[in-house]
């Protein structure tokens, strides 16, 4: 037997956040500084809003907000590692431990997301798109 199989996506039905919304979410985690939990929280959130149709409404061919991103993730990722590299030097019950390992991760997972995911699909449908090109076309 043979058949096709076809997806056909339909249009998200979220309005694109704002700029300065994605801005304020990832300036909120850069002051958070080496606090994972304080850095994951809207580091996750920002990463939600930037999914689908409305997150690459936002970012495809916006080049300075993408960099405006990317210059504070690299703060975040600093602060980050610093975060990482202390703790080998953590004593304490595993739980605690592994507690702060995995506020770590869903930080970093977020920094990830953000600078792997969403920002570079962007820029691939700007590419493939061109410019100029507009939503639904």
């Amino acid at each position: 037997m043979c058949g096709i199989i076809g997806i056909v996506s339909r249009p998200g039905m979220r309005a694109a956040p704002t700029p300065e919304v994605i801005i304020a979410l990832v300036d909120a985690a850069v002051a958070a500084g080496t606090d994972p939990a304080g850095v994951a929280g809207p580091l996750a959130e920002a990463d939600r809003l930037m999914r689908g149709d409305a997150g690459i409404e936002l970012t495809a061919g916006n080049i300075g907000l993408a960099a405006e991103i990317v210059s504070r993730l690299d703060l975040i990722d600093a602060a980050l590692d610093s975060v990482e590299s202390s703790f080998d030097d953590m004593h304490g019950p595993a739980n605690v431990l592994d507690s702060a390992a995995a506020l770590l991760s869903a930080a970093r997972d977020a920094s990830w997301s953000i600078r792997r995911d969403r920002l570079r699909t962007a820029d691939a449908v700007h590419e493939l798109a061109g410019r100029g090109a507009a939503p639904g076309t």
